[in-house]
């Protein structure tokens, strides 16, 4: 019974381009929808929250970090429910819950 690998020295440059390309698209293959709605709010949220961990470590603006933390988890929300996963719906109610409940703590001090 012949052997059906092939050596690596027999394959042309194209054909181990075509190769490593089929073997890498199916292992890195995106599983999320793509410029949907939830694309873009994934991604807002995301800079939101970036900015608002920014904010954070700088140790300024306190009240503008909390807001753009609760914008950003409620925009993950929103998401969670779209996708229907039930792990970052957890995640995110309870981040924005804290959240607000600090930003009414703030507001009424």
């Amino acid at each position: 019974m012949a052997n059906s690998k092939r050596n690596i020295h027999s394959y042309s440059k194209q054909e181990l381009y075509d190769e490593l390309h089929e073997r890498t698209s199916k292992v890195i293959k995106s599983v999320t929808p793509k410029y949907d709605i939830t694309w873009w709010v994934k991604w807002a949220s995301s800079i939101v929250i970036i900015c608002a961990i920014i904010l954070r470590s700088l140790g300024t603006y306190h009240e503008l970090d909390v807001l753009l933390s609760f914008t950003g988890c409620v925009g993950w929300l929103f998401v969670a429910i779209r996708w229907q996963d039930r792990s970052l719906i957890i995640l995110n109610t309870i981040a924005a819950t804290v959240l607000l409940l600090g930003m009414v703590k703030e507001i009424l001090t």
